[in-house]
Parts: C-alpha cells; sequence; structure tokens
C-alpha cells in the first residue's frame, strides 16, 4: 500500500478519466486493374446445360448401372441426366450420385447441343 502525503490533489484515479475511444480500423482498398477487352473467338462464352424449371441434373458417379423408377438408364457411357427433383433427390442420397461438376456440364451441353 502506498500513502500519498500532500499529493491527494494530484491524484488520478482511473474512475476520473474517460475511456480512451477505440482505434477505426483502417481498410484499405487495391486499385481495380482494368480489364483488357478481347475478341469473342479468342475466349469463346462457354456454353453451360441448365436444368429447366423443376428438374435438376444428377452424375452417376460409380458403378455399372442404375436403372431409375421412371426408366433412365445411368452407365458408364450416360452418366448425367436431367432428372425430376423427387426422383433426383433420391438419388443424390445415394452413395454413388452427385451433382455434375461445371465441366461436366459443359462436356454434357457439347454433346447433347
Amino acid at each position: 500500500m502506498v500513502l500519498l502525503i500532500g499529493m491527494s490533489e494530484n491524484v488520478v484515479k482511473s474512475q476520473d478519466v474517460a475511456p480512451a475511444p477505440a482505434k477505426k480500423a483502417v481498410k484499405t482498398v487495391a486499385p481495380k486493374e482494368k480489364i483488357e477487352k478481347t475478341n469473342s473467338d479468342e475466349n469463346p462464352k462457354r456454353k453451360v446445360a441448365k436444368p429447366k424449371s423443376g428438374k435438376k441434373f444428377v452424375y452417376f458417379d460409380s458403378g455399372s448401372a442404375y436403372v431409375t423408377k421412371s426408366g433412365f438408364r445411368f452407365t458408364r457411357e450416360n452418366r448425367i441426366y436431367e432428372l425430376d427433383i423427387d426422383e433426383a433427390d433420391h438419388l443424390l442420397s445415394l452413395d454413388n450420385f452427385r451433382l455434375p461438376s461445371q465441366l461436366e456440364l459443359e462436356d454434357y451441353y457439347k454433346e447433347n447441343n
């Protein structure tokens, strides 16, 4: 314990001082790079198959073949089909089905259009 004699007027207690304002975080933003436009021949727009309303694409990932209740036959050669959402959700719950990747959908579109 420290005893201050004759200096009680100069003692500052932490309760008497307002808390220091919090420092604001400064966010630095890098300048945006300019993107040069290229000819459409050099960078063609990708075409991806999109499911119709109420449908989903399903990818057959493993196994030799599988036939759905509605008659779609998944094989190693025909791995992607567009199915009703209810049937697609059921197949996606199984281990050998998954959603197709972007690249797989692009390939599917090329083959079927």
